[in-house]
């Protein structure tokens, strides 16, 4: 495929997270910080699915689009989610809290893209983004139940 097919393709995602910030933010304040991320993981782990079975082009930029969309709700009230339950505990500072995030989010940006080249290469691009979703699916569930 050409690159700027591809990168176009991406630009969707981008669109999409974009587009959608403002509203979640409008959630999280509305309905919880808890609710509006697991709400966009788990929208995240359907369009993901999505994306892996799209076939054509447009329908996978659809997918990323609305992957975008989901994103916004799982990233968005992260720093808001955070600040409650340091702000609940007398033990982590805040500065402690926000180094430790931001840990976090650059070693996912770091290895996540080199696991799923892995995975990708080694089981395919179905496979490697359903294993991804099934991962995720995981994560949010385990997280929910832990967190009743």
């Amino acid at each position: 495929m050409d690159p700027t097919a591809i990168g176009l393709i991406f630009v969707g995602a981008a669109l999409g997270q974009g587009l959608a910030s403002p509203l979640a933010g409008i959630v999280a304040d509305y309905r919880g910080t808890r609710f509006t991320m697991l709400a966009g993981l788990i929208l995240l782990a359907v369009t993901m699915v999505a994306v892996s079975v799209g076939g054509s082009m447009p329908a996978i930029a659809t997918s990323l689009c609305a992957a975008g969309l989901a994103s916004a709700f799982a990233l968005i009230p992260i720093l808001s989610r955070m600040a409650e339950l340091v702000s609940a505990s007398d033990e982590t500072s805040h500065s402690t809290a926000y180094s430790l995030l931001n840990f976090a989010l650059d070693t996912g940006m770091i290895v996540g893209p080199l696991l799923g080249g892995v995975l990708v290469s080694v089981l395919g691009f179905t496979t490697g983004i359903l294993g991804a979703s099934a991962v995720l699916f995981v994560g949010v569930w385990l997280s929910h139940a832990r967190l009743k």
